[in-house]
């Protein structure tokens, strides 16, 4: 059986090649400003290759104003959840597939609610198109912009990471990376987490240790403190 062929939307290669002439800038530096080498831009403006997922999170920090789902997606835009849509409610495990190969993961806010597994869409401020091989086998996601400078020099501020909300057991992960809600109100935060020796509970943990001091969790459930270990940022964090 021939290898499956990658879902490339039609038309994105004009449409991006476009989107560069206006702003005015040659293939090198819309390359340099996406952080993806020269030639990978060129595939992509041929119509021979997906847009890749640094480029996209490139987009959306420098470009916030900008309609992704028209510029990558073009006329497949409405197989997308709208996250605009406050009718639109349910659980991340509703993020939408676009055609076969890509993914749409909410970017939320500052704050979900607080519950197992609990999404707020209404808290969705737009959607991050990924391609699925850059995800592997894992199914559930939500992208989080980083507010703050407490993991640095790991995840720098305004850092998108992608976080699989299927993986929440710390025991079996001690020196990874999870989104966390930092408060009862659901605050969100991206941080290491060790278990507490002498009783129930957790650590929390930053990398900039002088600002960022440990704190003991406001909970000692990790299902009510943990939404998802941060498995991507610009490069993988396995």
């Amino acid at each position: 059986m021939p290898p499956k062929k990658t879902f490339i939307p039609a038309g994105l290669g004009e449409r991006f090649k476009s989107f560069r002439a206006d702003l005015g800038l040659n293939q090198s530096n819309m390359a340099s400003l996406l952080g993806i080498s020269q030639s990978m831009l060129s595939l992509v403006e041929r119509g021979e290759a997906p847009m890749p997922f640094e480029a996209v999170c490139a987009l959306l920090g420098r470009f916030p104003a900008l309609d992704l789902r028209d510029l990558l997606l073009g006329d497949v835009t409405n197989l997308m959840v709208d996250s605009r849509d406050s009718s639109a409610r349910a659980s991340a495990a509703t993020a939408g597939l676009i055609g076969d190969d890509y993914l749409a993961v909410p970017l939320v806010g500052d704050r979900l609610a607080v519950g197992d597994d609990c999404f707020s869409w209404a808290k969705a401020r737009r959607l991050l198109l990924i391609h699925r091989r850059d995800l592997g086998a894992r199914q559930r996601f939500v992208a989080i912009r980083v507010a703050d400078e407490a993991m640095r020099p790991t995840i720098p501020a305004g850092a998108i990471v992608i976080v699989d909300l299927d993986e929440r057991d710390p025991r079996r992960r001690q020196r990874h990376v999870w989104a966390i809600r930092a408060d009862a109100d659901g605050l969100l935060a991206v941080r290491r987490l060790q278990a507490l020796k002498n009783r129930p509970g957790f650590m929390i943990v930053s990398d900039d240790f002088d600002n960022h001091p440990p704190q003991i969790a406001w909970t000692s459930d990790a299902r009510e403190l943990i939404l998802g270990r941060v498995i991507r940022l610009w490069r993988s964090l396995d």
